[in-house]
């Protein structure tokens, strides 16, 4: 995989990573520290910071739905610390 940068901000209560690739395939991992709704996800840059919300962008959450254009389905398990 070829990219050029990755930055990471937090913003409200967001944390807002960017990475441009330019090819090749690429996954990533996270990790919730804290309890709370979350969802990840991975959008382009002209998506809203509501993963999922629009059609710019997919999300998958911690009460098990996946999210696109504000259709939120089932898809895995909740999610739940211990």
């Amino acid at each position: 995989m070829t990219y050029q940068y990755v930055i990471c901000s937090r913003q409200h209560k967001n944390v807002v990573c960017w990475l441009v690739y330019e090819s090749g395939k690429y996954y990533y991992e996270a990790t919730v520290t804290d309890e709370g709704l979350c969802r990840v996800g991975w959008s382009t840059l002209k998506a809203t910071l509501d993963l999922g919300t629009d059609k710019e962008g997919f999300g998958f959450g911690g009460t098990g739905k996946k999210s696109f254009g504000r259709q939120f389905d089932t898809y895995g398990e909740v999610c739940v610390t211990s």
